[in-house]
């Protein structure tokens, strides 16, 4: 009976589970990490091993899709550390009762010659248990001790040390089985969460947590302090959480002597961030290079550049009405925005939704039509104000504006003021945060001008999502309060046109005196100089020298306060 043939076959096993694929290839030192991390680096989709084994000539991987597997076998050719992998898929076939229910070797024998050709690829699981598999038991074990541990006043979960208090759940958190079932489990009794700690459960990689995008929690605040993560690229399983605090104390990856380094690639992997290991990401420098402070080609022109941003900029923010003077009647408007592919994605983009400026963006990169292009680049001063009303209220956060403003000839030889600011403004309604880039060239005010120093003929807004970094000092004051919108703009247009800083057109407009070929060989020196005394590379000490006006010492003693902060990148270094 069958059960004869059960007794010739062995114990009875269950059925596979996922879909396995072997992989070859490889160099015999490669570990099972570092393999994983390549190919779920690699792979096109989002990939979930269950299980895998490696030794020196072959890996088995196993994941829960065909999909994933299929696209795993599609990396086949891939070059690994100078050598060429191979990946199959392993067909997964699961013996039938029916097929050995005659008993004894006529049974096998039978088997074999009606079926040769499948003996290559018929793969039986080992007995030990699939890893993947959780009892039932165990899922109410994790659901109670979720419901238990959840501070819903607080919004707050605390995981940490979970396979300590919980052993009979077999906490795992490689394993995606364990990791789905707890993530159900929090969708079920803690769907309003906002914080998070996963403290001491020795996770290693981030590839099953990365599966939580899927409930669409409004998760703010995770921490992973003392688990096993060594590389900073496992952040990238996190970039569709709306992060504002995450905690990687603890972990080998943040025990780094570069700490700038460490904070400057994390705000590149999660820009939202607001706090790491609970510091603000703005504070303490995030930047990956020294960020260049306001550039004037010539002095007095920082003084027309700081009336005209703060006038304009406060204008812009309560009443934009009064704008219709700042341009030219043939002035030009346009916005611009990152594609959807560029910058955050998912449910971090969904936080700083670009949506409602996308319809108005004239990115010439996506802006096929040439009718297109022509609509959205907006001409006429009146246009232009109509526009302007169209875009939310802002709130410039002035302390963070930084302007370069030089001159430039146009195609007829006149003279004009190319002004770039770059900043942040907040959008009230909303309680957002957003960066922007402005781009406006400049030509010489006339009397009708209301006390502009300068009127706009052309200009460009670029809307991005905020990315926090260190600034250096603005030309703006702080973020002034905003009384009521008619008395703002009054006072700051009667106090443009009054003060005796307003620079006349023909002051404002001299050209800057050039560089003389003995000016430029001093410079040189002095860069050679700088770097040999700063053991800098000579683009950074060039441009430490720039922005202290090439005064050796006023750089040196810029250099030697950012050295003391840990606040000069690696890279600086050569």
């Amino acid at each position: 009976d069958d059960r004869e043939g059960d007794a010739d076959m062995g114990e009875t096993r269950p059925a596979p589970i996922g879909h396995k694929i072997i992989v070859t290839g490889f160099p015999a030192q490669t570990t099972q990490d570092n393999l994983i991390q390549f190919l779920t680096q690699t792979c096109k989709i989002p990939i979930h091993p269950t299980q895998t084994t490696i030794d020196a000539k072959r890996a088995t991987i196993t994941v829960p899709t065909k999909h994933e597997s299929m696209s795993l076998c599609n990396l086949t050719g891939k070059m690994y550390n100078g050598n060429k992998l191979t990946i199959n898929a392993v067909t997964n076939v699961r013996l039938q009762r029916g097929a050995s229910s005659r008993g004894g070797s006529s049974s096998s024998s039978s088997t074999q010659s009606r079926a040769p050709a499948a003996r290559a690829t018929l793969r039986v699981e080992p007995k030990s248990k699939a890893r993947g598999n959780l009892k039932h038991e165990q899922k109410i074990l994790i659901i109670n001790f979720v419901k238990a541990k959840y501070n819903a006043q607080a919004q707050f979960l605390d995981l940490s040390n979970f396979a300590t208090q919980l052993p009979a759940a077999n906490a795992d958190f490689s394993n995606i089985a364990f990791v789905r079932a707890l993530f159900d489990a929090i969708a079920q009794s803690a769907h309003d969460i906002v914080t998070l700690s996963l403290a001491n459960n020795n996770i290693s990689s981030l590839v099953q947590i990365s599966s939580i995008r899927s409930h669409k929690f409004s998760l703010q605040n995770l921490s992973l302090q003392s688990n096993n993560i060594t590389k900073i690229d496992e952040l990238k399983f996190l970039k569709d959480l709306p992060l504002r605090e995450l905690v990687l104390n603890g972990n080998p990856v943040a025990a780094v002597a570069d700490l700038v380094k460490y904070r400057s690639e994390v705000a590149r992997t999660l820009p939202l961030l607001q706090l790491l290991d609970g510091h603000a990401m703005k504070m303490g420098g995030s930047a990956p290079i020294i960020i260049a402070p306001n550039f004037f080609d010539v002095k007095d022109r920082e003084m027309l550049a700081a009336q005209f941003v703060q006038r304009f900029l406060g204008a812009f923010d309560s009443e934009r009405q009064t704008l219709i003077e700042a341009y030219t009647e043939n002035a030009t408007f346009s916005i611009c925005v990152p594609h959807e592919g560029e910058g955050l994605r998912g449910s971090a983009a969904a936080k700083q939704n670009l949506g409602a400026f996308r319809s108005m963006s004239r990115n010439l990169l996506y802006t096929r039509s040439l009718d297109h292009r022509v609509n959205l680049l907006h001409a006429g001063r009146t246009a232009i104000i109509e526009h302007l009303h169209g875009l939310p209220a802002t709130r410039h956060k002035l302390e963070t504006i930084v302007v370069d403003c030089f001159l430039f000839k146009s195609a007829v030889g006149a003279d004009l003021l190319n002004l770039c600011m770059h900043g942040e403004w907040t959008e009230p309604q909303r309680g957002i945060t957003r960066s922007f880039d402005r781009t406006i060239v400049l030509a010489p005010a006339p009397p009708s001008a209301s006390g502009w120093p300068a009127v706009i003929t052309n200009d460009m807004l670029l809307i991005r999502h905020h990315a926090a970094m260190p600034a250096p000092a603005s030309i703006m004051p702080s973020t002034p309060t905003h009384a009521s919108s008619s008395s703002s703009s009054s006072s700051s247009s009667s106090s443009s046109s009054s003060s005796s800083t307003v620079l006349s057109p023909a002051h404002a407009y001299a050209a800057a005196t050039p560089l003389s070929p003995q000016d430029v060989g001093t410079r040189q020196m002095l860069v050679g100089r700088f770097a040999q005394q700063t053991e800098m590379k000579l683009a950074y000490a060039e441009q430490c020298l720039n922005v202290n006006n090439w005064d050796y010492q006023a750089a040196l003693n810029q250099f030697n306060e950012l050295r003391s902060k840990n606040q000069i990148p690696a890279e600086a270094y050569g």
